[in-house]
């Protein structure tokens, strides 16, 4: 009985080790970059026809993100939109995230954790003109099995229909 135990005390410390630190991950976000050698990375833009402010509103007001998004089922912010708030919001799973970077109406930035994986999310936003806005979302993934249960191609296409959501309501 003992050595079972010492079997699964030296398995969970193994996934909870693996990949980068929290902190690592923090210092990262706060750069302004993804971690680029994680398991699942992505990169997605889109134009949209909306003054940069407009797609911010909606970017920034995570508390309903569920109205345009609904892959999104559900978001509890208990403070305002700023570094270092804890939000948390489920995507199919539940997501604790803190947010890093918070510079209206350019960067949302936050790290996410679920059990063994870590991630950065990455908005930017960039005016292209009074009614024009580029928006690239980039997003890194890493963890203990994270291929196994999560693919580059449900990544993809999360972040895609993502900002084709924040067109569509911030064109309306």
């Amino acid at each position: 009985m003992k050595q079972l135990s010492i079997i699964f005390t030296v398995i969970f410390v193994s996934f909870a080790a693996y990949g980068s630190s929290m902190k690592t991950l923090i210092e990262t976000a706060q750069n302004k970059e993804i971690q680029h050698d994680a398991a699942l990375i992505a990169k997605h833009t889109i134009k949209i026809t909306a003054p940069v402010h407009v797609v911010w509103k909606h970017l920034s007001d995570v508390q309903n993100w569920p109205d345009w998004n609904k892959e999104i089922s559900e978001v509890k912010i208990e403070n305002s939109v700023k570094p270092d708030t804890t939000f948390i919001w489920k995507s199919g799973t539940t997501i604790k995230s803190t947010f890093r970077v918070v510079d209206d109406p350019n960067y949302l930035i936050w790290t996410g954790k679920v059990l063994w994986t870590k991630a950065i999310h990455i908005w930017e936003l960039k005016p292209l003109s009074e009614d024009e806005t580029m928006v690239t979302v980039r997003e890194s993934m890493d963890g203990f099995l994270i291929t196994m249960l999560y693919s580059q191609e449900k990544l993809d296409s999360l972040l895609n229909n993502w900002l084709s959501n924040l067109k569509s309501v911030s064109e309306k």
